[in-house]
């Protein structure tokens, strides 16, 4: 985890990172498929799409900075490539 963020962010990342392995594991998660919010590391959004969790977020946690959001079931341990010609 960077060392230059915030105690509110490690908490967030914590969190994020237990919901993504269990999405990731078990497909029969409640998180599976889903977008997940979090705020002060508390789960506060499940949604369908990013942009709905987004939205439910920003209504809860107005300060951002407090904030992060993922799709609980991306693998974020592999490493993407996108070429341009």
């Amino acid at each position: 985890m960077a060392a230059n963020l915030t105690p509110a962010q490690q908490r967030c990342w914590r969190a994020a990172r237990r919901i993504n392995r269990e999405a990731r594991s078990n497909p029969h998660s409640a998180y599976a498929g889903k977008w997940v919010g979090f705020a002060d590391g508390r789960l506060l959004v499940v949604a369908e799409s990013m942009d709905e969790m987004l939205t439910r977020l920003k209504a809860a946690e107005p300060d951002t900075k407090r904030c992060l959001g993922i799709e609980a079931s991306r693998d974020y341990d592999t490493a993407e490539y996108i070429w341009l010609s």
